[in-house]
């Protein structure tokens, strides 16, 4: 994969590309489920929180279909921005009070968990990555993308050997950085699952709840 050429490279994404629009399908499912016979505060976050996945998801798409490793990179950070929200918001002391910060445009580090702790993204992303090991390192990977770092650097500057040092400003990625997109690829197609998966408890919980109302009307 290192020598991917852009032929390959369009042939390797285009079954991944389908997998994310069943991502996005999915997605829509969920939000029906969330919202279910009722309707209460915390189900507008969730759907509000789906509906940016949805269009994260169709930027991501052609990010990667037009090689944009730098603006793709970061579509993947904010992946894992939404993954952090939905999650704070199920550890939030008071969830009405969370939803109010969010709305008011306040911090989200204003919110508090039930032991007392700042919902900060240090913190979020350490208790995530006890869910799966992986959330971190791509979490630390991807910052790399919104903050100017290594990243942006070794796109644009290469030593070539004999004191030769190559500069490039273009919108053009070079090949040997395809297996670097697919990785983002697959990186996304894997935490956007995770983050779908989150839903489960929401809706097992928003079903339940549905159930019990009905039977209180018989």
């Amino acid at each position: 994969m290192k020598n991917m050429t852009n032929e390959k490279y369009y042939d390797e994404i285009k079954p991944k590309l389908e997998s994310l629009e069943d991502l996005k399908r999915n997605a829509t499912e969920i939000g029906q489920k969330v919202v279910g016979e009722s309707l209460f505060k915390q189900d507008l976050f969730f759907c509000s929180v789906l509906d940016r996945f949805v269009k994260l998801t169709d930027g991501f798409k052609i990010l990667i279909k037009n090689r944009n490793l730098t603006c793709s990179g970061a579509m993947l950070r904010l992946l894992l921005d939404n993954c952090m929200r939905l999650y704070g918001l199920s550890i939030a002391e008071n969830i009405n009070d969370a939803i109010d910060i969010v709305i008011n445009g306040e911090k989200f580090d204003k919110i508090k968990d039930l032991k007392g702790n700042q919902l900060k993204d240090c913190y979020l992303k350490e208790q995530l990555t006890k869910f799966d090991e992986r959330f971190e390192k791509v979490y630390n990977s991807t910052s790399g993308y919104i903050h100017f770092s290594d990243k942006g650097f070794f796109q644009s500057v290469r030593a070539r050997g004999n004191n030769i040092i190559e500069v490039q400003i273009s919108p053009e990625l070079k090949e040997e950085f395809n297996s670097l997109l697919i990785e983002g690829l697959d990186a996304y197609i894997y935490f956007s699952t995770f983050f779908l998966r989150m839903f489960d408890s929401i809706i097992k919980n928003k079903e339940s709840y549905d159930r019990q109302y009905n039977e209180d009307l018989k």
